[in-house]
């Protein structure tokens, strides 16, 4: 088939060359004859680098960038393609999904900063929402990596004229809507604890873009070594219990203001690494 491309630029700016990207892989430069200018050579690397900084989601380039930054941005350049291609093919097999990279702190994760160093600064994974019934999926690398290759069979065989279309359970693009996923964290000072004070506050429910999407109603109180509530035990600096054994105990009291789209909640509490269901 043949395609007519239309190239339009504001005439105050200094088009000479046009980055033209067909799905996910294929990558053209264009320059303008009858524009003056420089004309630069670019490797699909730096194109791609251009185009994840245009969707906001390269990497800062102010300052030297750490190893951590480099392997990152690295793998943001290689996953770009394969998000574009999933799209793509969602469109072409009348899947009614879309894919989108995205960043998630190690905050949003549970680790502590002094624990993320190379390769743990920041992870991102593939972001998953289901158009028609608003359901949203957060997804490792890993996983997308797998659907994507069963994605790539299916397309492969329509293509071929093949049978291609599978029952749900099998449908790569598919993700049963009481799947479990990511919704969000809310970080909890414990300082209370360390005077031997109960304390009942509400923290915000973040998620991985810091947009705020709820509130976490929590109760800590602090206990002996049998479980008991300690009610009234209270010590004017924490030094005073260093050595002795001590617990506490937390109760989530609710979750409030959260989407609707979310049926049931599943709390997950990590405390200096340690992690509780």
């Amino acid at each position: 088939m043949n395609y007519l491309i239309v190239l339009k630029c504001l005439q105050h700016y200094r088009c000479t060359c046009f980055r033209i990207l067909f799905g996910g892989n294929h990558l053209y430069v264009f320059n303008n004859p009858n524009k003056s200018g420089a004309r630069k050579d670019i490797t699909y690397e730096e194109a791609q680098k251009e185009i994840a900084k245009g969707a906001g989601i390269g990497i800062s380039s102010e300052g030297g960038k750490s190893k951590a930054d480099l392997i990152l941005e690295e793998e943001l350049v290689s996953m770009m393609p394969l998000v574009y291609r999933a799209n793509a093919m969602a469109v072409e097999l009348k899947r009614n999904v879309k894919f989108e990279l995205v960043l998630v702190s190690p905050e949003m994760r549970g680790l502590q900063e002094g624990l993320t160093e190379v390769g743990l600064k920041k992870f991102h994974l593939s972001f998953v929402h289901n158009l028609s019934e608003d359901t949203r999926f957060m997804w490792e690398k890993a996983r997308f990596m797998n659907r994507y290759y069963g994605m790539q069979e299916m397309y492969e065989n329509k293509q071929d004229g093949e049978e291609w279309n599978m029952p749900k359970e099998r449908d790569p693009f598919y993700e049963a809507p009481d799947s479990k996923s990511f919704l969000g964290s809310a970080i909890v000072f414990l300082q209370p604890l360390a005077y031997l004070m109960d304390s009942e506050e509400t923290y915000p429910i973040v998620d991985f873009t810091g947009e705020e999407l709820g509130e976490l109603s929590v109760q800590l109180s602090p206990c002996n070594s049998s479980g008991k509530e300690l009610i009234g035990d209270y010590v004017n600096d924490p030094k005073e219990i260093i050595g002795q054994n001590y617990g506490f105990m937390i109760k989530i009291q609710s979750a409030r203001g959260l989407p609707r789209r979310i049926d049931k909640v599943i709390y997950e509490i990590k405390c200096n690494g340690i992690e509780w269901l």
